[in-house]
């Protein structure tokens, strides 16, 4: 067992209210010698399983519905589908992480200002994380912050656990300079073609 994590706790839950206790484990075939696996339990009392398993055509219309409203080019719907649910069902964060977010932001102007101020790489470790909440005074939760950003307990953790609207907002940003330099770029070069004597 690597993990066990209860979600009945009500600060645990998504908007769909899911009660359940998941249990993270590493199984090793040691007879077959296939290797090493990585499996997810999900304990869940019938009555929760039976309101899930209930409530999915309505969760199917609406992933459809939104599938239908904001499908682009690129995009699948399956990618829509599973990020309505992936919405419905996350846990809500932890008001103390919103506070911890807010003080960053105030103290350096903005949590992607903190980053850039700080000097920090694509990811920082725990000890780092730990500093930069001693910077804001916030030293007191850094654990719980620190579980709730490191979801997937990489060890790590980038901008974007940290602020994902920052991190969508600046690849925006750069997906934008980037089309435009493009076309500064393609005008530039028809220009030259035009201007140059033959």
């Amino acid at each position: 067992v690597v993990e066990v994590r209860n979600f009945y706790q009500s600060n645990t839950q998504g908007l769909l209210g899911n009660r359940y206790v998941q249990v993270h484990l590493v199984l090793t075939d040691r007879e077959l010698g296939r290797g090493t696996h990585v499996a997810e339990l999900l304990l869940r009392e019938l009555c929760y399983h039976e309101a899930v398993s209930r409530s999915e055509a309505a969760i199917s219309e609406l992933a459809e519905s939104l599938c239908f409203m904001y499908q682009q080019p690129g995009i699948g719907v399956s990618v829509l589908q599973h990020l309505v649910r992936w919405l419905l069902e996350r846990p809500k964060e932890d008001h103390t992480l919103t506070i911890f977010r807010r003080n960053l932001a105030r103290s350096y102007g903005s949590i992607a200002a903190a980053w850039r101020t700080l000097g920090i790489g694509s990811t920082i470790p725990f000890k780092t994380f730990r500093k930069l909440c001693e910077a804001v005074g916030c030293r007191q939760h850094v654990v719980g912050y620190w579980e709730a950003l490191d979801a997937g307990r990489a060890g790590n953790i980038s901008l974007f656990e940290l602020d994902p609207d920052a991190v969508s907002l600046l690849a925006r940003f750069l997906s934008a300079l980037l089309a435009g330099y493009a076309e500064k770029a393609k005008c530039s070069m028809q220009d030259a073609r035009t201007t140059s004597p033959e």
